[in-house]
């Protein structure tokens, strides 16, 4: 039986008692074996000093984002792995493995700093199996799982003062979750509106950064949808985008 997600008051309490994972203190980057290189067809200006080269020869990334302080880059990595890269020292600091060995990590984001939250440095990521997972970036530790279905999960998103989170994926399906409780509070596109939600994958989502409860997303069926998130369906001034003639 899959484990509850727990309380988000025992959070600092889990972390405290977790040892860290998996630290690294020595490994540097590629960047002897791959540079970045200037381009003169493009208006893209690199300071060859300053431009240095994170990660490992053969390890595909779905996902890469940043901290709140500029300091980490989070990658989400095909083979299990989430790898954390301190850039003020260009080495691989922290080595995130899944629960299950070589289930791929297709998404990654850091939570917001908040003042409900005391524990910092936390991340979630989405898996291929459709998992959401809470893990604290210093011990390494999985502070919680969330699972609807085994359904891919393509982006995540939190709104501004990371009270929810919004989840996307190979259903047509979003899923705003509350972040304190870890629980799923509302779905979008369940029941069956006008205009009508995505009716295939959803690629993505995202919260607008005034409103909490506006959320835009984007998906196969070639539509960018704008959704208020207490009426559980889209607004009428939809987008379309371009649509392939074969």
């Amino acid at each position: 039986m899959r484990p509850k997600p727990r309380a988000n008051n025992k959070e600092q309490q889990n972390v405290e008692e977790q040892q860290p994972q998996h630290v690294i203190k020595e490994e540097k980057p590629i960047s002897d074996k791959y540079q970045v290189k200037y381009n003169s067809k493009t208006q893209l200006r690199l300071d060859e000093k300053e431009s240095f080269v994170l990660g490992v020869p053969g390890t595909k990334i779905y996902s890469v984002k940043w901290d709140a302080e500029d300091k980490y880059i989070a990658c989400a990595c095909e083979n299990g792995t989430v790898r954390i890269f301190n850039v003020r020292k260009r080495q691989l600091s922290y080595l995130i493995n899944s629960l299950v060995p070589n289930i791929p990590f297709s998404y990654v984001k850091w939570r917001p700093q908040a003042q409900q939250f005391k524990t910092r440095n936390i991340f979630v990521t989405g898996n291929t199996k459709g998992e959401v997972q809470h893990w604290h970036m210093t011990s390494g530790k999985c502070l919680g799982t969330m699972k609807e279905d085994n359904s891919d999960i393509y982006c995540i998103d939190y709104n501004q003062d990371a009270t929810k989170l919004a989840v996307c994926g190979l259903n047509p399906i979003i899923r705003i979750h509350d972040e304190e409780k870890r629980v799923v509070d509302v779905r979008l596109g369940v029941e069956q509106t006008q205009p009508p939600g995505h009716n295939n994958r959803v690629y993505c989502v995202k919260f607008h950064p005034q409103n909490p409860n506006m959320l835009i997303s984007g998906g196969w069926d070639y539509r960018v949808l704008i959704w208020d998130i207490r009426q559980k369906k889209p607004e009428a001034n939809q987008i379309y985008g371009p649509v392939d003639l074969w």
